[in-house]
């Protein structure tokens, strides 16, 4: 079974949609633009950019976009309501607004997880409640508290021993982020709560969880993000917060 998974009546909802005032861009009345949009670079079977729900955005911009498949993208772009593609098929001739902006992806293993405090560990103050999953990428918005001008970089994995937990009968899947600085900064910069989007890689992780929970005949499969939100009291280890992902398997969204 194919999980696509995204947030029940989320994405459109931050999609800022608004009709359009210029009749060069078509019917002012049928035009719509939508904001910006997590997606996925697709080469085959055709090439486009796939959005959260599986639908295939194209245009001869996208066509020229100097990008591998499984590339990470924020995407702009206004599209026709009247087009019969919306109602016929997963695929949708658009026109992008501006540049995409490319999103950091970062590799997930499986490890040992640990409590070590690592140097130059930065701790992560919330993540956002908008986590797409398209093509086995899971798009997070972490916040951290630092200068505006710091660079980090992102480091996700899975316990490689016990990959889920059991609690009253039901199996949670764990992953690990933490977030490391990567740029030297002045002691008194001063610091704001910074958002970051960033991808990871966790197909392989996700299709074994999907695996295991098909044949378990779960309805749900859940996993929870655990992330590094503040050191111990002695500062020998690290505390974790959890963001917890709950996914029907039967309607193959996210709840």
């Amino acid at each position: 079974m194919k999980c696509e998974m995204r947030k029940k009546d989320l994405y459109w909802v931050f999609a800022v949609c608004f009709i359009m005032l210029s009749s060069c861009l078509g019917d002012s009345n049928t035009r719509i633009t939508v904001g910006e949009q997590e997606a996925v670079y697709q080469v085959r079977p055709s090439r486009g950019l796939v959005l959260s729900g599986g639908r295939l955005i194209y245009s001869s911009s996208i066509n020229s976009l100097r990008a591998d498949a499984g590339d990470c993208f924020m995407v702009q772009y206004s599209f026709d309501t009247s087009n019969p593609e919306l109602q016929k098929t997963d695929s949708l001739s658009v026109e992008l607004l501006g540049e995409p902006t490319e999103v950091p992806l970062w590799t997930v293993e499986g490890t040992v997880p640990s409590d070590t405090l690592l140097t130059d560990e930065q701790y992560i103050a919330k993540i956002g409640t908008r986590t797409p999953y398209i093509k086995g990428r899971l798009f997070l918005w972490p916040q951290l508290n630092e200068p505006e001008s710091q660079r980090d970089s992102f480091v996700m994995h899975y316990d490689s021993v016990n990959l889920y937990k059991t609690t009253d009968g039901f199996r949670t899947y764990n992953l690990y982020l933490r977030a490391i600085r990567k740029s030297e900064i002045p002691a008194d910069a001063d610091s704001a709560l910074v958002p970051h989007t960033e991808a990871f890689d966790i197909e392989s992780f996700f299709n074994k969880a999907l695996e295991m929970e098909t044949a378990n005949q779960s309805k749900t499969l859940t996993i929870a993000v655990n992330y590094v939100a503040k050191p111990n009291k002695d500062t020998t280890a690290v505390e974790w917060s959890v963001l917890e992902l709950n996914y029907d398997l039967e309607n193959g969204t996210e709840e």
